[in-house]
């Protein structure tokens, strides 16, 4: 019977590991930013309720340094880095699908929520969300 306290506390710990990328395939569409200036950076707030609803992880980089995700997730950011490193042509944003693949991309000056968002809402899984009226 004394073994059951310590253990209770064991399981009650959260030893949850940083989340890569692949962790949230299937459950998160994620949106990342790269290098964007502080002033020209896209502020989410005014949009949380859409991005809430799209099941949209919002991620941004300075450099090597992970300075902002939406739902302040431990993240481990060394897959993430890899998108902007194996993906050519100098993006400063890109849109990750729920199957992990990368949907669209560009430069900073180009980025618009309405499209983000016709973009996300024109994809299958997104449809069959619609449909059945799922919300996040």
């Amino acid at each position: 019977m004394n073994f059951l306290i310590p253990l209770l506390m064991v399981l009650s710990l959260d030893i949850s590991q940083p989340k890569g990328l692949k962790d949230f395939r299937w459950e998160k569409r994620i949106l990342l930013f790269f290098d964007c200036s502080e002033d020209s950076c896209v502020d989410f707030k005014e949009y949380e309720s859409k991005i809430s609803e799209r099941k949209l992880l919002i991620v941004r980089f300075e450099g090597q340094n992970l300075v902002q995700n939406s739902e302040e997730i431990d993240l481990e950011k060394d897959s993430f880095l890899k998108v902007k490193n194996k993906e050519k042509g100098g993006s400063q944003w890109y849109l990750i699908g729920l199957d992990g693949g990368v949907k669209a991309s560009g430069k900073q000056s180009e980025f618009d929520w309405d499209w983000i968002f016709r973009k996300i809402d024109s994809m299958p899984m997104r449809q069959s969300e619609i449909r059945i009226g799922v919300k996040n």
